[in-house]
């Protein structure tokens, strides 16, 4: 049973290799390929546990990545509510939902942040022309980019 688990979390971890992505003891339980049951006792396997994170064998620099990513993370959460808070008093907004790397926990330090909009019926054309007037102000959209609204 070990080697079939051992197995399941080296595939797991390679996998998140492909995104830097080290990943603690509940993502690794939520992502398992291929194997489901209890991660209390992992067994040795190509892979090593670095305070909370586990990464594949050579990969340790992924430890310090993802808890980059995690702080700006953070900071792009908290703006995004902010910004969610604003474009709940457009008229028909009905739901804003970030999505993309701010969502996924992955944010890079340039990266943007995405806020999904679901509207009322009828209401998508004006509730996109209040966003952009509102992404046109000071501060809340950077220099020399394009605006999806």
């Amino acid at each position: 049973m070990s080697g079939k688990l051992t197995t399941a979390i080296e595939k797991t971890l390679r996998y998140g290799d492909q995104f830097d992505f080290a990943m603690t003891q509940p993502e690794l339980e939520q992502y398992l390929i291929g194997h489901s049951g209890d991660l209390r006792v992992i067994p040795a396997g190509e892979f090593e546990r670095i305070g909370e994170y586990f990464v594949t064998r050579g990969r340790e620099r992924l430890v310090k990545i993802r808890k980059t990513r995690n702080a700006y993370t953070h900071k792009k959460i908290t703006r995004a509510i902010q910004l969610s808070n604003w474009l709940r008093i457009f008229p028909g907004v009905r739901m804003v939902g970030i999505t993309g790397s701010v969502a996924a926990g992955t944010a890079k330090r340039l990266d943007d942040i995405v806020l999904m909009r679901v509207t009322a019926a009828g209401r998508l054309w004006l509730t996109r022309l209040l966003v952009l007037c509102l992404m046109c102000l000071p501060g809340l959209n950077r220099p020399a980019r394009s605006v999806a609204p």
